[in-house]
């Protein structure tokens, strides 16, 4: 028998019970403000002792008004904030449970998706759904499953309130992490948000992407071209985003332009430097006084007292007193003879001559170090090569913006020849601009990604960015650009010069941030009709792009002959 506290108990939920049932729209109201200032932040237990072992008993009246009256939108976001008292407190599995029955999860992904609801009440929706997937990895694929990804990540691209957008964020950021199904079905969602015209939905979405995109470890292909548009955005802040974008694939990009057989070659090669070449590397550095961390030999300011001797001693290269050398730990086999012109040739292993300075790194056999970068999965498929290539290929393309699309974003009707055209901020040229900057942050960050780039006329497409009076960012960016390439590449250094002219070149040298602004209208033409054409110029000498950097430093026809001897008899070798 019950006692007389729980038949008091049970009367007084029969009551509110009742009350509930006859109540109208305004009364309940009333209820459910009394409610959730009551029970915020209950346990279930504690719950369950409000309403006497029967809170499942009104929770089932929420949810069965909620489908009533959800797209009329009629205090939609009291019963949501009460529903989410139940589905939060803690020990409430069974409450969910309940919730999830009857549909709760399409109810609030079709909440998402009405017009005529409040923003507000949308946003208490997205908070519900967090809470259901925040229970684990079967509820985030349920959300998944009912089509969840495609509302949440159209209602992100319509929705006008910032808060709102990021209360989305979360929640994919939830679905994508421990959600090994259907994370590539978040990912690609995050993507085809990319084009959107939200400003604030592009950042959010990069953000995230930047996350799914290292718990995936692969690289879908679209994601170029969508990335390569939010380039034309005028929002710095998603400018910004679209940088972090792409130092994430950074580190990608340089796995998969130094392909598994060019890293085993880079491995096991043996090679030596004439001393002509090793002065003039030394003095470069020197003269710089800075550190690579690309180059696995660098030249600090500390090494600029040294004598050359000393430098190599230092480094580990082959001298009359040490003969061997190791390369990467490993110990180097060939003797070294003096050959006409001051070359050193090399004899015994035939095997490729992978490199030149940056892309091997001699060390002392006493103390070997680190591998350049990690290479515990450069076996793996983790990046496909295709995406890397139209990446570069993409953003040296911006560089120099279709005639087609220039027209497009033309006035309609004829301009006044005295009223200056704003054509600065086209869409184009500040794509044009993004782009000259994303190259230079890729090109410093790895010198492999600088050398491909080299063949894909990357100086020729700065050159003519430098030249667009229209825009003087673009001119600015592809300027601090090519001045990378120019100090880090003497080929390039050799055809950039012939290129500009001498006057126009020391100009470039002297100040090249602010050389836009001392560059006459002749000068402009110069550059943007420039025929540069680095990548035929390699082609010509036989380089090919694994050696590529083995010819960049080339100066003079002693060590091209050098280079060309060790191809050849490597050629010989295979025959």
């Amino acid at each position: 028998m019950t006692s007389i506290k729980e038949q008091a108990a049970i009367s007084r939920l029969l009551s509110f019970l009742q009350d509930w049932d006859n109540a109208g729209k305004v009364a309940r109201s009333h209820i459910l403000d009394n409610f959730i200032k009551t029970n915020q932040g209950k346990t279930s237990p504690e719950l369950e002792q409000e309403f006497s072992q029967g809170a499942s008993l009104f929770l089932v009246r929420l949810t069965t008004w909620l489908r009533l009256i959800y797209m009329t939108g009629s205090c939609l976001d009291k019963l949501l904030q009460s529903i989410g008292i139940f589905l939060s407190a803690v020990s409430s599995n069974r409450y969910l449970i309940e919730f999830l029955e009857v549909g709760g999860v399409l109810t609030l992904l079709e909440i998402l998706g009405l017009e005529e609801i409040k923003e507000e009440d949308k946003k208490e929706s997205i908070k519900l759904l967090q809470v259901i997937a925040n229970y684990g990895r079967k509820y985030k694929e349920l959300i998944c499953e009912s089509y969840g990804v495609r509302s949440i990540a159209e209602f992100l691209a319509k929705s006008k309130s910032e808060e709102t957008q990021e209360e989305v964020q979360v929640l994919l950021d939830s679905l994508v992490h421990g959600n090994p199904k259907y994370q590539n079905q978040v990912y690609k969602g995050l993507i085809a948000l990319l084009p959107c015209a939200s400003p604030k939905a592009q950042q959010l979405s990069l953000q995230t992407l930047r996350t799914a995109q290292s718990i995936i470890g692969t690289t879908h292909p679209s994601i170029v071209e969508c990335v390569l548009k939010v380039l034309r955005t005028m929002h710095l802040e998603v400018q910004y985003e679209v940088g972090f974008e792409q130092a994430v694939m950074k580190e990608q990009l340089a796995k998969c332009i130094l392909t598994p057989a060019r890293w085993k070659r880079r491995q096991t090669c043996a090679w030596t430097l004439p001393e002509a070449h090793f002065s003039h590397v030394a003095s470069r550095w020197q003269s710089r006084g800075s550190e690579d961390p690309e180059l696995g030999l660098g030249f600090p300011k500390a090494l600029g007292a040294k004598k050359l001797p000393q430098i190599q001693q230092d480094c580990g290269v082959a001298s009359p007193a040490s003969p061997t050398h190791t390369l990467h730990g490993k110990k180097v086999l060939g003797k070294v003879q003096e050959g006409d012109g001051g070359k050193r040739k090399r004899l015994g292993s035939r095997g490729s001559l992978l490199a030149w300075w940056g892309r091997g790194r001699l060390e002392h056999q006493a103390s070997p170090g680190p591998l350049p970068f990690n290479s515990h999965r450069a076996d793996q498929d983790l990046v496909n090569y295709d995406v890397c290539q139209a990446l570069l290929k993409g953003l040296v393309e911006l560089l120099i913006p279709s005639v087609r699309e220039t027209r497009k974003l033309q006035p309609k009707i004829p301009s006044d020849s005295l009223v200056p055209q704003l054509t600065a901020h086209l869409p184009v040229f500040l794509q044009q601009a993004a782009a000259a900057k994303a190259i230079g942050v890729l090109a410093r960050s790895n010198t492999s990604i600088a050398e491909e780039m080299l063949h894909l006329r990357v100086v020729h497409s700065l050159l003519a960015a430098m030249g667009n009076s229209d825009h003087c960012n673009s001119q600015r960016q592809a300027s601090l650009t090519l001045e990378y390439f120019v100090q880090m590449f003497p080929v390039v250094e050799e055809n950039v010069r012939r290129s500009m002219g001498e006057e126009l070149y020391q100009l470039f040298l002297s100040n090249a941030e602010d050389l836009y602004m001392k560059i006459d209208s002749i000068q402009a033409d110069i550059l943007a009709a420039n025929k540069v054409n680095v990548s035929k110029v390699l082609h010509q000498s036989g380089v090919p792009r694994s050696n590529t950097t083995f010819y960049l430093e080339a100066h003079d026809k002693d060590q091209l002959d050098y280079i060309s001897f060790f191809q050849k008899e490597d050629m010989e070798g295979k025959e």
